[in-house]
């Protein structure tokens, strides 16, 4: 969605956007597992004082993979973003900003960025999740697998007499 800001930036007048749904690609995100995506963002633009700030509080719903036991997992994230909108980027401000050409902004470009931004590295099912087996591949959450928990790399094998 393409946003007129030039009543804000003239006229000070506030814009509110609750619940608008946010188009974004799978394809887009840093993951290939990722399925059934669905954003929603609430998004306020001010004029305080001189300068414009956007708001956003953005929700995401969507089902992939846990990175530890690969089960199938439906995952909600939020996110909440301010940025500080100007009509031209001077050159030597140290203020980080989005130029706004012509009072146009695409918003959903800018919340797509910001959520590949934040998006997590890591993914788990729960913060506790114990993952696979790495002898025989069990789900280590549905029990214990019954594999020795104790081994030797077998490049070290050789060490080991030293040590008894």
């Amino acid at each position: 969605m393409i946003i007129n800001l030039e009543e804000i930036f003239l006229h000070g007048k506030p814009l509110k956007i609750d619940h608008y749904p946010i188009n974004i690609d799978v394809q887009d995100l840093p993951r290939q597992d990722i399925k059934n995506c669905k954003a929603e963002a609430c998004v306020s633009i001010e004029k305080v004082m001189s300068d414009v700030y956007l708001e956003a509080k953005v929700n995401l719903a969507f089902d992939c993979l846990c990175d530890n036991c690969v089960e199938s997992i439906k995952k909600n994230l939020s996110f909440s973003f301010k940025h500080l909108l100007v009509v031209k980027e001077e050159a030597d401000s140290d203020v980080d900003c989005i130029s706004v050409k012509d009072y146009k902004l695409d918003l959903d470009s800018l919340i797509i960025e910001d959520i590949i931004l934040e998006f997590p590295s890591k993914i788990l099912c729960s913060n506790d999740c114990l993952g696979l087996c790495l002898k025989c591949g069990k789900n280590l959450n549905h029990g214990d697998c019954g594999c020795a928990k104790k081994s030797v790399d077998p490049r070290l094998e050789a060490l080991k007499s030293w040590l008894y």
